[in-house]
């Protein structure tokens, strides 16, 4: 981005590249949702947890990273659309714009994940 507030051109523009997108706290389903629903594919890993609720242990699922979803972004057609999107803070870069991350980090994750995105820790 440029002092202007308008995006540079970068070699991020030409094809889609994963970029990790910050969420408002909470609404990492909300913002995978409507990214969704725009056609964007996302990945929100997630993590099985257990924890005392009221004497009991109780199950719950929460995100791998809370307040963090990926995506695969075409920045010259998403960028304003995802930076727009409910449940969005930012796509997290650097003051010179987005960022991608590498596909073989998303591609560790997958392998680690169930097809629920339920990502298996061991022991």
């Amino acid at each position: 981005m440029n002092s202007k507030g308008q995006i540079e051109s970068t070699k991020f523009f030409d094809n889609p590249y994963w970029f990790v997108i910050q969420t408002k706290p909470g609404d990492e389903h909300r913002a995978e949702t409507h990214l969704l629903n725009q056609k964007i594919e996302t990945f929100l890993p997630l993590l099985e947890i257990h924890q005392y609720s009221n004497g009991k242990m109780v199950q719950k699922i929460k995100p791998l990273f809370p307040n963090y979803i990926f995506a695969r972004l075409d920045l010259k057609f998403h960028y304003y659309k995802v930076k727009w999107t409910r449940g969005v803070s930012k796509i997290l870069g650097t003051g010179d714009g987005p960022v991608p991350i590498s596909e073989k980090v998303i591609q560790l994750i997958k392998e680690r994940a169930g097809k629920d995105n339920l990502v298996k820790l061991e022991p």
